[in-house]
């Protein structure tokens, strides 16, 4: 209780030369007239504690603002890189891609199961037939990758997909036609890709058919053309027919050969090798393919040039 403790010197009493004086004023051992101790430290201890404190605080300070300071210029870096692979995405990707690691995917709004679809899918080329080679790139090599994209994103659609090839592995044309005709597909596209000997500047997409005379497989070839180009934004060089392709000549269903771009083209080839890219050509040519299986019409918007 206030008044009763002790002053340091053994002194428990109340009166003048105790802790307290008569009229209960401040003593001079330390004590307020609550009882409690008063601060010990002289005028000049609290000033240089103060200053110490305000110290403490202002490093305190310093180091939380760096700590913002660095998160802050961190999360403007972020921004900035983000804001360029989107730009990058967008141009080199159209709605592919995947925009934070992995590849992209984009399934089809079509659902195609319980309905008995199938598709030979014919990757160009393999094993000791590379095809077209530029600056080192293998066409057998894009045929298969962009095939294998195709493959699965018609296996998600409910279509059951037969390969003619699905490793590095050269196969007979008469073979690749018998597989489709034995499998009984209902659509055959073989895939490929181009090479203009002597030329870097063309560039873009091809479908070939064996006849112009099949309504059937032209409007395949024009549906797969026209929304691969959709789904690329590749040049667009239209449909062709030749009966000396023997895949195409010896099936026995609407079949179209597929030419997914120029790899003399430098810039078309960089694209190619790309994986996303390669997912936005299959995507585009199982866009085509749905479209048939669900009796869209002819675009009207081609007509097929016939090699002689």
């Amino acid at each position: 209780m206030p008044g009763k403790r002790q002053n340091g010197r053994g002194s428990g009493d109340y009166y003048a030369g105790g802790a307290y004086d008569e009229f209960g004023g401040r003593g001079y051992d330390g004590y307020d007239e609550s009882g409690y101790d008063a601060d010990p430290y002289s005028e000049e201890d609290y000033e240089r504690r103060r200053a110490e404190f305000i110290r403490q605080m202002q490093e305190e300070d310093a180091i939380r603002g760096s700590r913002k300071g660095k998160w802050l210029k961190t999360l403007g870096i972020i921004v900035i890189v983000a804001a360029v692979f989107l730009a990058v995405s967008f141009f080199q990707r159209g709605k592919f891609g995947s925009l934070f690691g992995g590849t992209g995917t984009a399934a089809l709004d079509a659902d195609l199961s319980g309905k008995g679809y199938v598709v030979c899918i014919d990757p160009g080329h393999g094993g000791s037939d590379p095809g077209a080679v530029s600056e080192e790139i293998r066409e057998c090599d894009v045929d298969l990758a962009v095939a294998l994209e195709l493959r699965d994103i018609l296996e998600d659609a409910g279509v059951t997909v037969v390969m003619t090839r699905e490793t590095d592995t050269f196969v007979e044309l008469r073979d690749r036609a018998e597989t489709a005709n034995e499998a009984g597909a209902d659509l055959f596209i073989a895939i490929h890709m181009n090479i203009v000997e002597g030329d870097t500047q063309t560039n873009g997409i091809e479908t070939w058919l064996y006849s112009a005379d099949d309504a059937e497989t032209t409007r395949f070839a024009a549906l797969v053309q026209s929304h691969a180009v959709e789904a690329t934004g590749a040049a667009d060089r239209g449909l062709f027919a030749d009966p000396s392709f023997a895949v195409i000549r010896l099936t026995q269903m609407p079949a179209v050969l597929f030419e997914g771009g120029c790899m003399s083209n430098v810039q078309e080839l960089s694209r190619l090798i790309e994986k996303n890219y390669q997912h936005a050509l299959a995507y585009g040519i199982a866009e085509g393919i749905a479209a048939w299986f669900s009796g869209e019409a002819d675009p009207g918007e081609y007509t097929v040039t016939v090699q002689q």
